[in-house]
């Protein structure tokens, strides 16, 4: 799938929110309808509880996706609502450049659960990458996702996240 001059100007819109993350690793997610409306935009964030549960850090698809909790509550047939939501997920390196943000395993999984059709992530050539969901696969699992316990680091698990939302 190629780039529409729409989804240039989303990314444009993410690079400078993307700024706005205080970790090194500056990434930017965005949930957009199908008219190109932006409905939430979010970045990665160093801490995150979820429930009684303490994160190391909190991806920007997550925090955006925790945004629009309300509409996961919602009945199921307004779930359908989700498949023209576009996902877009992009990391700047110091230079404001484009660099590798293709979604965790987690991540992955949640954007599944929710229904949403569509990933656009930029990736580690600079450019920018666009998937349905079925499509996407991946087995990289995210060292922010290590549960902490008790002030002590504990099992990774991703599934206490997706329990939460749906």
């Amino acid at each position: 799938m190629g780039l529409s001059n729409k989804d240039k100007k989303i990314i444009a819109k993410m690079k400078q929110s993307a700024k706005k993350s205080k970790l090194n690793s500056k990434h930017c997610c965005c949930l957009v309808q199908k008219s190109s409306k932006i409905l939430t935009t979010a970045v990665n964030t160093s801490r995150s509880k979820v429930g009684a549960n303490n994160y190391a850090c909190c991806h920007a698809e997550h925090n955006a996706l925790h945004q629009l909790k309300n509409f996961y509550r919602c009945k199921v047939k307004k779930r359908n609502k989700f498949r023209k939501i576009t996902l877009y997920v992009i990391r700047i390196n110091s230079e404001g450049t484009l660099t590798n943000s293709a979604p965790c395993a987690s991540c992955a999984q949640l954007i599944r659960k929710v229904g949403i059709k569509k990933i656009v992530y930029s990736n580690a050539m600079g450019g920018v990458t666009k998937v349905k969901t079925q499509c996407y696969t991946t087995s990289h699992i995210s060292a922010g996702f290590i549960l902490c316990s008790h002030g002590r680091p504990g099992t990774i698990n991703h599934s206490l996240r997706l329990k939460y939302f749906i």
